[in-house]
């Protein structure tokens, strides 16, 4: 079954359909979708190109329910470097592009049932809002969601990689030393004083926190938008435990990623793993974007820590998102970042 909605995005009509490649699945199956997408308007969009996933899956870009419940999205969350021409794909007016997706592997279809799929994306971080680039007279700001009506289609229930590991990493024991995975000696040494530096990141924004009174403050305003007691009560109990796994928890690192143009990943299931990628090599040790605060942006993903989600990737995006969605900023990892890297410095 296919179905289209059609949003009003910048001043073009964009619309995205969803169809699964069949209607029912058996367990040994993969269960895919092609996922499209169309510009129906007079002027061209401009799409980040990690929205065509083709086959892996690293953003939970659709709702799922079985039977009328909600399927958890199970799949990792990646930090990937601030947009630039090069990561968006141009499409034209009256063109479309498609992309084959396997979602059985990120997505919890461990039982049998019926199950309804939709797309459902927050349009800011899918498109670029670039005046320069779109050929309009202002950049824009929109915090519109592109959702697509439901694809329905059966699944009888498989076994899930992610579930295991994840249940194996809840019954082992404790080490305050940490794992690595195909890390070289000179990485590990890399990752060690990274955990260090997040430790002090983390440890100073407890700290500032603490001073923040009801007026709220440049730095908060900034990456936290508009105060409210609540939202500084969540950050102060978000911080405290994104220190207390630097300092109490048994951290695993794996150097296999060679995804370009990405610090890391995790599984947020999975605590307190993080897949380490080339960005992340080549990042600086003080400033933004820093190690150290990546480490902060990953730690802060996993459930048991924060349960962050990816609303915006930059400083530029970040600051905007704080000013028209403080509820999404206290959400958003590297808005948890950058307050903690605080450059350049606000008071």
């Amino acid at each position: 079954m296919i179905t289209i909605v059609v949003i009003h995005v910048f001043g073009q009509d964009l619309s995205v359909s969803i169809a699964p490649t069949l209607s029912q699945y058996s367990d040994k199956q993969d269960v895919e979708v092609i996922l499209n997408y169309k510009n129906q308007g007079s002027k061209k969009v401009l799409i980040y190109k990690w929205y065509f996933p083709d086959q892996q899956l690293f953003h939970p870009l659709f709702e799922m329910t079985r039977d009328g419940k909600r399927v958890a999205y199970i799949g990792p969350v990646v930090k990937r470097r601030t947009p630039v021409a090069e990561d968006m794909v141009s499409l034209e007016s009256g063109k479309s592009i498609s992309t084959r997706v396997q979602i059985s592997s990120v997505y919890n279809m461990t039982e049998t049932g019926n199950y309804a799929i939709r797309f459902n994306v927050s349009i800011g971080p899918m498109l670029s809002t670039s005046s320069r680039l779109l050929q309009i007279e202002s950049d824009v700001i929109s915090d519109s969601t592109l959702v697509s009506p439901s694809a329905t289609l059966f699944a009888v229930g498989r076994s899930n990689a992610l579930i295991t590991e994840s249940a194996k990493v809840a019954t082992q024991g404790k080490s305050l030393i940490p794992s690595y995975y195909k890390c070289s000696s000179t990485q590990e040494t890399m990752i060690s004083a990274s955990i260090k530096s997040a430790a002090s990141y983390s440890l100073s924004s407890i700290q500032y926190l603490s001073s923040v009174s009801s007026s709220g403050t440049t730095r908060y305003i900034t990456w936290f938008g508009t105060y409210s007691s609540s939202n500084l009560a969540t950050l102060k109990t978000q911080y405290n435990r994104i220190n207390d796994v630097f300092n109490t928890k048994s951290m695993s690192f794996d150097c296999t990623c060679t995804e370009a143009n990405t610090y890391a990943y995790v599984y947020p299931s999975i605590p307190y793993k993080i897949h380490l990628c080339p960005a992340f090599w080549s990042a600086p040790t003080t400033g933004t974007d820093t190690k150290g605060g990546t480490l902060v942006h990953e730690t802060s993903h996993f459930t048991a820590v924060a349960g962050t989600s990816d609303y915006a990737y930059g400083q530029s995006a970040c600051k905007t998102l704080a000013k028209s969605n403080p509820t999404k900023a206290l959400d958003n990892a590297d808005s948890h970042e950058y307050f903690s890297e605080n450059n350049p410095k606000l008071l």
